[in-house]
């Protein structure tokens, strides 16, 4: 099963709010995740999390700290 991550573009003739796909990821690979992150830019192109990845500065901003190798 896929997850989907959406991003709203707009509204429609009708008023209805228009979403664009950024991008899928299995839900096996969320899982996998051990915050079980659902953000996109959260998961890199081979699906696996970003968890371990110091340069991953958006872990700081939703108040994760590095903790040796990974962002707890």
């Amino acid at each position: 099963m896929a997850i989907e991550f959406l991003k709203a573009d707009g509204f429609d003739e009708n008023g209805q709010l228009r979403t664009v796909k950024v991008r899928s990821l299995n839900q096996s690979s969320a899982l996998k995740c051990p915050h079980f992150i659902l953000a996109a830019e959260h998961y890199r192109d081979d699906e696996s999390c970003r968890c371990d990845d110091k340069e991953h500065k958006e872990m700081k901003e939703w108040g994760y700290k590095w903790k040796g190798k990974r962002w707890q």
